[in-house]
């Protein structure tokens, strides 16, 4: 025989306070089964009764028995404690923003602690915004902060009809005749049970506003619903033990029966399997969250694939029944990691900056004559220059405020007009930076090279009388240099067109353990 099963995976977490009354309100069919119920000779029950009453003896209202299925598991989207995520953790404050900077790319668990989780479903949608920006006119800003330099400036309740106390009280009353179960207190623990539930809902006023429970409010009413659902799981426990001393011979075909027909024992069938089962499954369910008092371990999990040169912007939204109520945050999480950032400073470059001229001095030959020799200024080992740079960041950093990228800009030299050679260059290196602020970039300065002009090969070479000074052979050549630049600008902004833009909800209750099943019964 097939036995039923309870299973809360076609209903979500949202509705499983609306579950619980759901649940009561299907006793309301007693009172057409009751009308409908016709005597029978004793040992002539039908198949379909026989089944029934064997499953309801099975059924085990007793929570520290076996049988007693335990508290449905919460498979949350990530854990706090999965150390192969990387994690936000943020606290519930309605109205306000979650900031935070991305440092690394990866998948994160995104936690926020306080909700309450007893109630609502929580949304989180994020709208990825990608970093752009006119690299020209990001060089062009370099460029003037390095001119600047040379020039010295700076839900409801359900409406399904329910029996009140009053009426279940007439329906489940002892008979005059066939089975008689007693089940007198039953009715007054289910509308308890009921009022209770009904006192944790969140209700809309009259322009359909959700009101707001607080999470301490719902913990507090947890408590009554607790006692309740106690009660009435002890008053459905007795009529168990009651039904199982009423069991007698079993069917031809080996299922249970009982010993008498007719009276109440569909009713009593009814309350179990039509009303307890369920309803305990939803209780369960609700006790998964409800029974932890620690705010802090009331959360609303989400996993996120994020990039940390990317910055998201959205909302985490709490809503009921799939009803938006007026309590949202705002999320902002900033790229860690800017794609590019134009810096300008300075540079010592090993590239000479020469520059030739003759010098009248006396002659070697003669005592008192003089001669021309060829001067040559500009020979240091390093010297200085200005460079303008844009900075392209690696998407990673091995700490935090420190990384590496690649760099290049232009040169531009600062030999007040004497050196012979083009006052513009190209330089290029990888770069270590601090803060996307300070950067220090070993790299190859391109440029114009003065050397010695043809037939000459060192400073003091005499040159012929009559001749002006000679003209330097000019040849674009590499040298190393050392750039030690500052950030100038903002890099990379925000797109003003989201790429996209994705949501989920907080876990739901594992549906493999939300109900429990019940033994199949032996014959």
């Amino acid at each position: 025989m097939l036995i039923r099963r309870v299973d809360l995976s076609s209903v979500s977490r949202k509705l499983v306070v609306c579950a619980v009354l759901c649940a009561i309100s299907p006793l309301a069919h007693l009172a057409h089964a009751q009308g409908n119920a016709t005597a029978q000779q004793p040992g002539a029950s039908a198949s379909a009764d026989a089944n029934r009453f064997g499953e309801t003896i099975l059924v085990t209202a007793s929570p520290g028995d076996p049988g007693y299925p335990k508290l449905p598991p919460v498979t949350p989207r990530c854990s706090a404690d999965d150390k192969s995520l990387r994690h936000l953790d943020f606290d519930w404050e309605p109205s306000g923003t979650l900031t935070r900077r991305i440092w690394r790319s990866g998948t994160y668990c995104i936690t926020v602690a306080g909700v309450n989780d007893i109630l609502y479903e929580y949304s989180l949608s994020l709208t990825e915004q990608a970093q752009a920006s006119d690299d020209l006119s990001a060089l062009s800003s370099a460029i003037s902060g390095v001119v600047s330099l040379l020039s010295g400036k700076s839900q409801q309740p359900s409406t399904s009809p329910s029996p009140n106390s009053g009426q279940l009280q007439a329906l489940i009353a002892s008979p005059s005749s066939g089975c008689t179960l007693g089940m007198d207190s039953v009715a007054d623990e289910l509308a308890a049970l009921k009022t209770a539930v009904a006192a944790l809902q969140p209700v809309a006023d009259s322009k359909g506003k959700l009101a707001i429970i607080g999470l301490q409010a719902s913990l507090n009413q947890w408590s009554t619903v607790k006692a309740g659902f106690a009660s009435f799981e002890k008053s459905v426990g007795e009529i168990i033990v009651e039904l199982k001393q009423q069991q007698g011979t079993p069917s031809s075909d080996g299922e249970a029966q009982a010993n008498c027909t007719g009276g109440n024992l569909a009713a009593a069938e009814s309350i179990v399997l039509d009303g307890y089962v369920p309803i305990r499954a939803a209780y369960l369910s609700l006790a998964t969250r409800a029974s932890e008092s620690d705010p802090n371990k009331h959360l609303a999990a989400f996993r996120r694939d994020l990039d940390s040169s990317t910055n998201y912007a959205g909302a985490l939204q709490e809503s009921y029944n799939g009803q938006s109520t007026s309590e949202s945050m705002s999320v902002s999480l900033e790229g860690g990691i800017h794609q590019m950032v134009p810096s300008g400073g300075f540079l010592l470059t090993q590239l000479q900056a020469r520059s030739y001229s003759s010098t009248t001095v006396p002659s070697t030959a003669t005592a008192s004559g003089t001669e021309n020799v060829l001067t040559v200024d500009g020979t240091g080992k390093l010297r200085p220059a200005l460079v303008a740079l844009l900075n392209y960041n690696f998407p990673w950093e091995p700490w935090k405020f420190v990384g590496f990228g690649l760099s290049a800009g232009p040169v531009f030299d600062v030999a007040n007009g004497k050196a012979d050679t083009s006052k513009f260059g190209f330089f290029g290196g990888a770069s270590v930076h601090l803060w996307d602020r300070f950067f220090l970039t070993p790299g190859i300065h391109v440029g114009e090279f003065a050397d010695f002009p043809e037939g000459y090969s060192s400073t003091n070479n005499v040159i012929p009388a009559n001749q002006g000074t000679p003209n330097p052979i000019t040849r674009y050549t590499a040298r190393f240099a050392f750039g030690v630049t500052y950030q100038i600008g903002s890099g990379t902004k925000n797109a003003t067109q989201s790429i996209s833009g994705q949501g989920d909800t907080t876990a739901q209750p594992s549906s493999a353990a939300s109900g429990g099943s019940n033994p199949k019964p032996k014959s």
